[in-house]
């Protein structure tokens, strides 16, 4: 005998999915131009301190590195980076120094490197140069050579080196100085020669900038050349991201 199936369909219908969804990520302004300027770089300079059981930074440049718009000491950048480091780093003696001076140009930094940077012995120097040099109008060709002369130095005495960028407040105050942005890539061009990092303020305030941020007023104090303590805070995560490796 055979037999027989029937199959009575009633009608179909889909069967819900009950697994969560993710919302989408939105990423801030500040993380967008972190990202742009100083993605999260592998560096060895914390596992260096660890096995040593000692890093030393010597921070060298004008008054962005003394720490001028900062509402006090422990929000300017060197204040800040010895603290993070030194969470970073327990049990590690840190010691990070600041040897910013207002108003100096390259060759007065050069100048100091004795006395400042090598009588020191640290296991890295960041150099913000270029800055005032644009401000008084130095000769572009001539600042590479001293640049050039500099780098080579501290590669003579077996410095590591991190180079900061110079400012840029947006459309508005000494910023804006073709002079800055010249000398800026020049900073840029020979630290890329030489595989040096770069702490890229230019780029990191102008992506804010360009992603509507009112950069001056929000990162820097009125003068629109020095930063604020937010400012500080934003070239710090940078810092420690570009060059230390850390999110």
């Amino acid at each position: 005998m055979a037999l027989s199936l029937v199959v009575l369909a009633t009608g179909c219908h889909p069967v819900p999915d009950y697994r969560r969804t993710e919302p989408p990520v939105v990423r801030t302004p500040e993380q967008i131009a972190l990202d742009t300027a100083c993605p999260i770089t592998p560096s060895p300079y914390l596992a260096d301190a660890k096995a040593r059981g000692s890093l030393t930074v010597v921070g060298i440049g004008s008054s962005s590195m003394e720490g001028i718009g900062a509402s006090a000491p422990k929000y300017n950048f060197v204040s800040r980076l010895d603290a993070a480091l030194k969470a970073a780093l327990p049990g590690v003696t840190v010691r990070i120094i600041n040897a910013g001076i207002g108003g100096q140009n390259l060759p007065q930094m050069i100048a100091r490197f004795e006395k400042d940077v090598y009588a020191n012995k640290p296991s890295l120097v960041i150099l913000q140069a270029g800055m005032n040099d644009a401000l008084q109008g130095r000769n572009a060709d001539q600042y590479r050579k001293e640049l050039q002369g500099a780098l080579n130095d501290l590669k003579a005495h077996a410095v590591n080196v991190a180079m900061m960028s110079n400012q840029s407040a947006g459309k508005t105050g000494v910023t804006t100085n073709p002079s800055v942005v010249q000398l800026d890539l020049v900073n840029k061009e020979e630290a890329a020669s030489r595989g040096i990092p770069v702490i890229d303020r230019y780029t990191l305030f102008k992506s804010l900038q360009d992603q509507g941020v009112n950069v001056a007023s929000t990162y820097y104090i009125p003068d629109a050349l020095h930063a604020n303590d937010e400012g500080y805070r934003l070239i710090t995560t940078c810092t420690l991201r570009k060059v230390f490796g850390l999110k």
